[in-house]
């Protein structure tokens, strides 16, 4: 069964390994959302001392959930009892840790020319308009498909998960027009709501679009596969393709 990946930052980017020759698998699309595109060697430094470190610990689950929702980007965004932060959190002999591990900092700049040109799958880069990690321009001109979240950050799919996810509209189910939305029996709110982060797709051949931003309806055959260990600002998921 075909596979369409949408990645986020980190995740994005193992989506893309897994696009090329290395992998035998069958993905009908790749999606990278978040990607970060230019390192500095300033940066590159900073990642790998952070790599290094001994992981933190700490007392209280309080004290950890805070500390990875500041060095994740979700400060402000979700609660410290959310059920994503409690996959990012680890108990072991008393004292609580982030599940991610730290030697991950240490997998250095990606070569996204190299992955783009590997892969074997159709690939769209897409951004928040307003993530620092990021540009329009950086993204344009690696050559590929973009799609710029309007009004979203580097954790858009956090901050809009219906936005996010609707970047697999093209890709997935059968069908077209509504139905394959998911917007069936829907009401006006979930037009009225999508208005207010439209969609702005860099593309020379297409005009901007604003997606649906619908529930997905209970007989799309989509499968989540998400990698916790990475962290939300690294997530990847699966998403089985008809």
């Amino acid at each position: 069964m075909p596979v369409v990946v949408l990645g986020h930052s980190l995740g994005g980017v193992v989506g893309l390994a897994m696009a090329g020759s290395t992998f035998s698998l069958r993905l009908r699309a790749v999606i990278g959302l978040g990607i970060k595109v230019a390192w500095t060697d300033e940066q590159l430094d900073r990642a790998k001392a952070l790599a290094s470190r001994p992981p933190a610990s700490f007392p209280s689950r309080d004290e950890a959930a805070a500390r990875y929702l500041r060095v994740s980007g979700l400060a402000g965004l979700l609660p410290a009892d959310d059920p994503a932060v409690s996959a990012g959190l680890r108990e072991l002999d008393g004292r609580w840790h982030l599940a991610m591990d730290q030697t991950s900092f240490a997998v250095g700049a990606p070569d996204l020319p190299d992955l783009l040109a590997h892969s074997r799958a159709p690939v769209t880069l897409a951004r928040g308009e307003r993530d620092p990690m990021n540009t329009d321009q950086q993204l344009a001109e690696l050559g590929v498909p973009t799609v710029t979240l309007a009004a979203l950050g580097h954790n858009a799919h956090v901050e809009n998960p219906e936005l996010a996810m609707s970047l697999l509209d093209e890709h997935l189910g059968a069908g077209s027009g509504d139905s394959r939305l998911g917007l069936a029996g829907r009401g006006r709110e979930n037009r009225v709501q999508r208005t207010r982060h439209p969609v702005k797709v860099n593309r020379l051949d297409e005009q901007p679009r604003v997606p649906e931003l619908a529930p997905r309806a209970s007989s799309d055959k989509s499968a989540h596969l998400r990698f916790d260990g990475l962290a939300p600002p690294f997530r990847l998921s699966l998403h089985a393709a008809e």
